[in-house]
């Protein structure tokens, strides 16, 4: 049973994503992430970023190397994980502001 702070849950997504670093991704494989956590196949983000799907495979195995994601349902894991995180702390900090 994975432990939630130390194994294979949420929580260490977050910090294997926190560890990898967004910050690494250029601008356009922001885009292609965005397009891949939608649901996107490589065709449809293609047609969306007007770039050729192979091109999208290639960003995309940037990103998951960057990232550190094994596969696509992983990459997707992490991005939402991140997402969640940084959801989370704009929360945090509308609810300081009103104290």
């Amino acid at each position: 049973m994975p432990d939630r702070f130390h194994g294979n849950g949420p929580a260490a997504v977050e910090r294997m994503a926190e560890r990898k670093g967004f910050n690494t991704l250029t601008p356009r494989e922001r885009d292609v992430l965005a397009q891949i956590v939608s649901g996107a196949s490589n065709k449809e983000a293609g047609r969306s970023l007007k770039i050729s799907p192979r091109t999208i495979e290639i960003h995309r195995a940037r990103i998951m190397d960057k990232l550190g994601a094994k596969n696509a349902a992983d990459l997707v894991r992490i991005a939402m994980a991140r997402l969640r995180s940084a959801g989370d702390a704009a929360a945090d900090r509308n609810a300081r502001s009103r104290v």
